[in-house]
């Protein structure tokens, strides 16, 4: 697997050498830029897969003015915002201009490197669609017929160690897909962590799933503006449309799973979907329907093509 680069942009020297050891990684380049032009060309040469950028200011310029600019000349760079300012409107400005992730400084090295793994996770993702035509699918199966082996290998290395939770978790949503639910026992016996404590952290992180995940994701938001601009409508008619039922939150065929979210950080273009990477906004409950018709569509013709090649082979 490629060595991944991952960039500190601070011009705080102590705070970026702590964390350029708290990030080092086996798989992972740690790369530094404290100076303007040196952070510009990095990210617009494509040197970058994930930017830490630290909320002082380079040469006098605030860093997360530089946000729309880094943007611009690389829009798929995941930016994981550090600060120090946990108001409501720092929140709000790092969503709105599309933040990865928000840190909380002092950083928590558990927390970070999460983050990066995550960030760098989504990007694999985004990889493997672009380089195929149809997702593996990954069917929900009774314990007995799991291969748990990996899980107690994980479990091992992290045996007796409550901290590591988050760590453990992670690795196991990295082989399934998800976080299996026989797979909990066995994180509780080995880390000594109930399983009621599994559960609370398993659903109050977003970044994890208790279920297969579809192909495509489909977020809609029902934040404050997408609410008052008719955002229930849309989720109503995107459940009915993909036939999902009460509690049900991906497809029969694998394809799609769909979620709720509090903001997606666009509210100038209320109501709000994404599927996938792509967002669409000034929805109607038509116009999101017909967004999601269009993916189903090029999902049958993936399908089709696949049953030809099978039949010319």
């Amino acid at each position: 697997m490629d060595e991944k680069t991952i960039l500190i942009a601070t011009n705080d020297e102590p705070f970026g050498e702590y964390l350029y050891h708290q990030l080092s990684d086996p798989g992972w380049t740690i790369s530094r830029a404290s100076v303007l032009s040196d952070l510009l060309r990095k990210v617009r040469e494509g040197d970058v897969d994930v930017l830490l950028l630290d909320s002082n200011n380079i040469e006098g310029i605030p860093c997360y003015d530089l946000i729309a600019l880094l943007k611009k000349s690389n829009s798929r760079l995941p930016i994981i915002a550090l600060s120090e300012d946990s108001s409501l409107e720092t929140s709000k400005r790092v969503r709105h201009e599309g933040i990865f992730f928000l840190a909380m400084k002092p950083v928590d090295p558990e927390e970070i490197r999460t983050a990066v793994g995550d960030a760098l996770k989504m990007i694999r993702q985004q990889e493997q669609r672009r380089n195929r035509k149809m997702a593996k699918i990954i069917e929900l199966r009774p314990a007995a017929e799991f291969d748990l082996s990996p899980v107690k290998e994980i479990c091992k290395e992290h045996e007796g160690a409550r901290g590591d939770l988050l760590i453990v978790l992670q690795k196991i949503q990295s082989i399934f897909g998800y976080v299996p639910k026989p797979t909990i026992e066995i994180v509780s016996q080995s880390l000594g962590v109930s399983t009621s404590e599994i559960f609370g952290v398993l659903t109050f992180y977003n970044r994890f799933h208790l279920s297969p995940r579809g192909k495509h994701t489909v977020r809609i938001c029902r934040g404050t503006a997408c609410h008052f601009k008719g955002a229930s409508s849309i989720i109503d008619s995107a459940k009915s449309h993909l036939a999902l039922k009460p509690g049900k939150e991906t497809t029969n065929d694998n394809l799609f799973s769909m979620e709720e979210v509090a903001c997606l950080g666009a509210c100038g273009i209320a109501p709000v979907m994404t599927v996938d990477e792509e967002t669409f906004g000034h929805l109607t409950p038509a116009l999101a329907m017909e967004a999601i018709a269009r993916y189903q569509a090029a999902e049958e013709v993936a399908a089709a093509e696949a049953v030809q090649e099978k039949k010319a082979a």
